[in-house]
């Protein structure tokens, strides 16, 4: 849940698929504009963000990416199947993970018939999403290893606007990063963002978010921890959306929906 500015792929898993697993299955997308594991940003945001700067200008209500000022009008996202993910090994996560989102938040998905932007999900070579509303079509990729519910409820979390929660500002006060279990090509996907690029809308640190890294995220070797709560607490679920996750998407598109 959170939101921040971050680059390189994760993704999610929610009936199956340990965390700890996820980075290896997702690098197929690695020729992509791909950051932090599974958001694919624009060539804009990418030269923004690599630069520190904000990509698309935060006016400062959200927990979401600086990416979040793109929000999905009246919080309705058209999306459609492509023919690759249109079967029944994919359309049940999809659907699911949908339905999650509506039953827990003001988000309304709609079948797609002239609307000029909307997502379209499709198999592609690993599990990412552009990060808030990009504008025309934009993909959510499920592809091999990615077709699960939770996997399918954390990428629609990137469409909608959120990054990884543990890259706010505040997160040092929460976690504790394993830098030296971490490979030097891959110490960027844990960098933390400042204010200026990311407002979690005072909403606290939430440990149980589905936008959060598992703990094994990015690891040398597969065995080693690279992130921890200093409360002891679990990171990475995959199976559904924490209360926070839902508090703060329905702060973002400004609803009362419990």
């Amino acid at each position: 849940m959170l939101s921040s500015l971050c680059f390189v792929l994760v993704v999610s898993s929610s009936f199956a698929l340990p965390v700890e697993n996820e980075d290896r299955q997702k690098r197929g997308a690695s020729k992509l504009h791909i950051f932090e594991g599974d958001m694919m940003l624009t060539e804009e945001q990418i030269k923004a963000a690599e630069s520190g700067m904000d990509p698309i200008n935060v006016d400062g209500e959200r927990g979401l990416s600086a990416f979040s000022r793109h929000k999905w009008p009246g919080a309705i996202v058209p999306y459609t199947l492509h023919d690759s993910a249109d079967s029944v090994w994919k359309r049940p996560a999809i659907l699911s993970a949908m339905k999650e989102w509506e039953e827990k938040t003001c988000i309304k998905f709609v079948k797609r018939t002239t609307q000029k932007d909307y997502i379209e999900f499709f198999v592609g070579k690993g599990c990412y999403s552009s990060v808030g509303r990009t504008g025309g079509r934009q993909r959510i990729s499920l592809g091999s290893g990615c077709g699960f519910h939770g996997i399918a409820v954390h990428e629609i979390g990137h469409a909608l606007g959120f990054l990884h929660e543990q890259s706010r500002p505040d997160r040092d006060h929460w976690v504790s990063i394993i830098w030296s279990n971490i490979p030097d090509d891959r110490k960027l996907n844990f960098k933390k963002y400042s204010h200026g690029l990311i407002d979690s809308l005072r909403v606290q640190y939430d440990y149980n978010s589905i936008m959060h890294y598992g703990k094994h995220e990015f690891a040398k070797w597969p065995w080693q921890i690279t992130i921890v709560a200093k409360n002891g607490a679990s990171l990475g679920q995959r199976k559904h959306l924490s209360t926070l996750d839902a508090k703060q998407m329905n702060m973002f598109y400004q609803c009362n929906k419990n």
